[in-house]
């Protein structure tokens, strides 16, 4: 078989002879032994074939359980969505190393059932963690099984356009150390008919921008995002809104960051650019359009 060991296809050729002798305890111990070689064993009506064990393991993002009622661990956590580009990863956790803070964090990165499972899991150390989903889903549910799992006070979505130049943790940790302010981050908006949003600054703006985004944890229990935005655009704004209706207001504050190429934006054409913001920005309006509506 093409890529497999010679050990491990003679242990398979050894197995298939102890199952035709009926010697079904041998037959195991041989299953044993090539799957701790790093592969399982596919029986068919056809015979049996090997497949490369994933060095990790997967989870069903409809069955992650929310751990956002717990006590924290940390006084962070920074959530990234992994869409397939390498160097942007790379990027962010330089960055983000390179600016040390006094503040306790924990990054958590969402493997979207991607090819690239392995490389994301050789990041991983007592800071960064991986989560692999079993198949790939939209880009809020997606978002949400690692949302789930946050340990930290303060939850942190960033997009991987975005470079730390600095300590990007310690401004928003302690901006939504008031209880007055739900959301933050160095990128607001402002809007008088929901239609067209243009950047703002100010303690008290109508949303913040994804790429950087903050809240607490004890508010994302009350508020994911909305499963229905399966891509990103208008899902941040959504979100503020969330946020916001809770009663507290949504601030920009003062983030060392840069923004660079947005992959997701850029790898579409723009006619389905247009296509897909339109019916995000529709779930978005549907749902907000009314001003004293009961969200």
């Amino acid at each position: 078989m093409p890529g497999v060991p010679e050990d491990v296809e003679r242990l398979l050729a050894e197995r298939q002879r102890a199952r035709g002798e009926k010697d079904f305890a041998r037959s195991d111990a041989i299953r044993d032994k090539i799957y701790a070689l790093g592969y399982d064993i596919r029986d068919s009506a056809s015979g049996a074939t090997l497949e490369k064990r994933a060095a990790y393991e997967t989870v069903d993002p409809a069955r992650v359980e929310s751990v956002l009622d717990h006590a924290t661990v940390f006084d962070a956590s920074i959530h990234l969505l992994y869409e397939g580009f390498k160097g942007d990863v790379e990027r962010f956790l330089a960055g983000l190393t390179a600016h040390p803070c006094a503040r306790s964090y924990e990054v958590v990165v969402v493997d979207n059932a991607s090819p690239d499972g392995e490389w994301l899991e050789s990041l991983a150390n007592d800071r960064v963690r991986v989560m692999h989903l079993d198949r790939e889903v939209g880009y809020a549910q997606a978002r949400n099984a690692g949302l789930k799992t946050s340990r930290g006070r303060v939850v942190i979505l960033v997009d991987l356009s975005v470079e730390p130049t600095g300590d990007i943790v310690t401004p928003l940790v302690d901006v939504l150390s008031d209880p007055e302010v739900g959301v933050a981050g160095p990128w607001g908006l402002a809007t008088e008919d929901l239609h067209e949003f243009t950047p703002a600054i100010g303690d008290d703006v109508v949303a913040i921008e994804g790429y950087l985004l903050a809240t607490r944890r004890e508010l994302l229990a009350k508020e994911l995002i909305r499963e229905k935005f399966r891509w990103y655009r208008h899902a941040d704004i959504d979100l503020s809104y969330q946020l916001r209706a809770l009663g507290p207001k949504a601030c920009v504050v003062d983030v060392p960051a840069v923004k660079h190429l947005h992959r997701g934006w850029d790898a579409l054409s723009e006619d389905e650019r247009a296509k897909r913001s339109k019916k995000n920005w529709n779930l978005f309006f549907d749902r907000w359009k009314h001003p004293r509506h009961d969200h």
